[in-house]
């Protein structure tokens, strides 16, 4: 388990928005080392997924592991999560509606339950 890393408890902090990175504020680190008596050299980025539907067991997703002397995993994270720099999770989020409702405008004369005539969008030499 990831709080029980090398027999010690390792402390997870939440994250917070920072412009210089991706949001990752759904996102925790935790700091983890070999040696108790040194600052620990690593950060674990993770998140928690919640169930779908409802009920069912949180998991724990590792996003990226990396070096603590420099921000490179908060980078990689980002990345490897499709989230552009500066963009804070409310934006993205706003993005994505105003992207599925222009991707679901009805065409003129048709509702979204109303099938298309069959062949409607086809020439046929």
């Amino acid at each position: 388990m990831l709080h029980r890393l090398n027999g010690r408890r390792h402390p997870t902090k939440p994250l917070d928005y920072d412009s210089r990175f991706a949001d990752l504020s759904d996102c925790d680190t935790t700091y983890v080392g070999a040696d108790p008596y040194e600052k620990p050299p690593l950060r674990i980025v993770s998140r928690d997924l919640r169930p779908d539907p409802p009920g069912g067991i949180t998991r724990r997703e590792i996003v990226a592991v990396g070096a603590r002397r420099d921000s490179e995993v908060y980078r990689i994270a980002g990345q490897r999560l499709g989230r552009p720099v500066g963009v804070t999770l409310e934006q993205l989020a706003a993005q994505r509606r105003a992207s599925a409702e222009k991707n679901h405008t009805p065409q003129a004369g048709r509702g979204l339950d109303t099938p298309a005539p069959v062949g409607a969008d086809l020439e046929l030499d």
